[in-house]
């Protein structure tokens, strides 16, 4: 079964991010995140909506699984992820060849 509990595991999953951290950022208690990936609560439509915002992903995928799991990004966002990424680097070495 690849239920909407899975799916959210998954975003999980693809972030790196530990639950208690997915919790903080769409605003709910860890508690609650833990009965969803379980798929012992179903995530309210508001829940769905910060998720969809927070992480990017479509709302379709994650309601019934179909489609793409992250909806396509414009050329600025596509931008702002990639240097976002090098600015969250260690290798200072690395981010001073770009200065």
């Amino acid at each position: 079964m690849n239920g909407i509990g899975e799916r959210i595991s998954q975003i999980i999953e693809k972030n790196h991010i530990k639950q208690v951290e997915f919790a903080k950022r769409i605003g709910v208690d860890p508690s609650y995140v833990s009965h969803l990936t379980s798929g012992k609560r179903l995530p309210s439509d508001r829940t769905i909506s910060d998720i969809c915002r927070e992480f990017g992903v479509s709302e379709v995928w994650l309601r019934i699984g179909e489609g793409e799991m992250y909806l396509p990004k414009s050329r600025s966002e596509q931008l702002v992820s990639f240097f976002s990424d090098i600015l969250k680097r260690d290798d200072d070495d690395f981010i001073r060849s770009f200065c």
